[in-house]
């Protein structure tokens, strides 16, 4: 867990939704903004890199999938206590955003 995912953890729901709420608007013009960039290269023509450059803007989709799930999430009114949905939920972001950066789960 992360700090700022930890300070995350200790608010209530309504808070966490209020700042995660915060956080997407740049996260998704920052998404956007990269992934625009990544697909005007050049696209590769050797079978591996074409390959991993199609992999690669998959998985920033998927982030921008993520993102848009969890705008949705924020948008939502709370049902229940929605403690498993926020887990599930920053759960499959920070899965989205370690296959952006490369890293393994």
């Amino acid at each position: 867990m992360t700090k700022s995912t930890a300070c995350l953890a200790d608010q209530s729901l309504d808070a966490s939704r209020s700042a995660i709420a915060r956080l997407i608007p740049d996260a998704m013009e920052r998404a956007v903004a990269s992934y625009r960039s990544f697909v005007a290269r050049d696209i590769p023509l050797e079978a591996k890199e074409f390959k991993d450059h199609h992999t690669a803007g998959r998985t920033a989709l998927a982030h921008l999938e993520a993102l848009l799930r969890l705008a949705r999430w924020t948008a939502l009114p709370e049902q229940g206590d929605g403690e498993d949905d926020l887990d599930a939920v920053l759960t499959e972001a920070s899965r989205a955003l370690a296959a952006l950066r490369g890293e393994s789960e």
